[in-house]
């Protein structure tokens, strides 16, 4: 019995939204404040000959795959807070005027 090739997903959260990681792409999904949901998408890049190597070593994978999820993982929460900041900052609120000090000589 031959089995079919399994999905390998992966993903975590990020400000108002998801990021889920697939064999050939990663996608952010992220609720605004309308409550539109909109998208980042990056398709995976293969690696180099160079990590493709590195990942053959047992420590030495461990370390490559920290160093990209992290990598992954903050270029999605970047996209997802930018989204968020962009949303709260909204229509400015007029600043109060600064108060002078008294000068009462105390």
């Amino acid at each position: 019995m031959s089995q079919s090739p399994t999905s390998v997903y992966g993903g975590q959260a990020v400000i108002e939204g998801v990021m889920f990681a697939g064999r050939n792409v990663n996608v952010t999904a992220v609720r605004r404040k309308n409550q539109e949901i909109t998208f980042y998408e990056v398709p995976r890049k293969k690696a180099s000959s160079f990590v493709s190597a590195i990942k053959k070593i047992p420590f030495l994978r461990g370390i490559v795959g920290i160093v990209e999820s992290a990598a992954k993982g903050s270029q999605h929460l970047t996209y997802s807070a930018e989204a968020y900041a962009e949303d709260e900052s909204g229509p400015k609120k007029p600043r109060p005027k600064p108060r002078k000090a008294r000068n009462d000589g105390i």
